[in-house]
């Protein structure tokens, strides 16, 4: 029988703390904005619990690491522009909140991207190195996304100068 990998179950910890984490900040934050993206993270990182406790299966009954690619469904970036333009419209709504829960959840997101790189590192299986470097893009993106809506919030005049490919240009209309 194959060796179920103590990743696999730091990973899916680490996932079920990261859920935890953003249904805090989301039900903290007062921005509508932030609160969406807080909830989206949360759904994405129960689909990577539900991906790693599936191979985990997997790998007890076939007695090695199964092919597999994340599904991003979705992408992250996509709901919260549909979101944003919504918000953006209700002169009621105020796009400044909870900065300090979007810095520590971009700390998660490092945290996790750096876990994943040294999971990848230590991979001996082609599929186990492939789900890895998924996760790896997947881990990116949600800090991405969260840095976009940080800089948009705390500095928003030098987030209209950055570089296009490194912000949501779409958030200047």
């Amino acid at each position: 029988m194959a060796k179920i990998p103590s990743a696999l179950k730091i990973s899916i910890d680490f996932e079920r703390r990261g859920v935890g984490l953003y249904l805090q900040l989301a039900a903290k934050t007062k921005n509508p904005l932030a609160r969406r993206l807080f909830y989206q993270l949360a759904q994405q990182e129960i689909q990577h619990i539900i991906m790693f406790e599936d191979i985990y299966e997997k790998l007890k009954r076939e007695n090695k690491w199964p092919r597999w690619t994340v599904e991003e469904g979705e992408k992250l970036e996509y709901i919260i522009k549909e979101y944003f333009h919504s918000v953006k419209k209700d002169p009621a709504v105020q796009l400044s909140d909870n900065i300090k829960g979007l810095e520590l959840a971009m700390q998660v997101e490092k945290k996790g991207y750096v876990m994943y790189e040294k999971f990848l590192a230590k991979a001996t299986d082609n599929n186990e190195k492939l789900f890895y470097k998924e996760l790896l893009k997947q881990e990116n993106a949600h800090y991405e996304a969260l840095a976009n809506i940080h800089l948009y919030l705390t500095q928003t005049s030098d987030w209209f100068t950055e570089e296009e490919s490194h912000v949501w240009n779409w958030m200047n209309l």
